[in-house]
């Protein structure tokens, strides 16, 4: 079982003027206003196992602290599959933090 599953998560942002690296999206995603926005994340999976090192490495604006907020549940996504030791970090967030500490 992995420690954590991260699953073809996507997170799409409405305001993409401040934003050094973007995908732009055009159509309708939750948390967006309008129908253009920016992909923060988009289709990102990775696998850690128990004991695993693991590091996210990338440039600003890569997406980085975005998943580490969407792997705790501070930030929500907009498609894509989350488990923390088997537990989702949207329904079960106070577990989740618990387990990250």
């Amino acid at each position: 079982m992995d420690s954590i599953l991260f699953e073809q998560v996507s997170k799409v942002y409405a305001d993409a003027s401040t934003r050094r690296w973007k995908i732009p999206f055009f159509g309708k995603a939750h948390g967006t206003s309008g129908k253009q926005g920016y992909y923060a994340l988009h289709h990102v999976s990775f696998h850690i196992q128990q004991g695993e090192i693991f590091g996210l490495l990338g440039p600003n604006g890569a997406g980085k602290t975005t998943a580490v907020n969407i792997m705790t549940g501070l930030l929500s996504r907009n498609s894509g599959t989350v488990r923390v030791q088997g537990h989702d970090p949207v329904s079960d967030w106070k577990t989740v933090r618990q387990v990250v500490g």
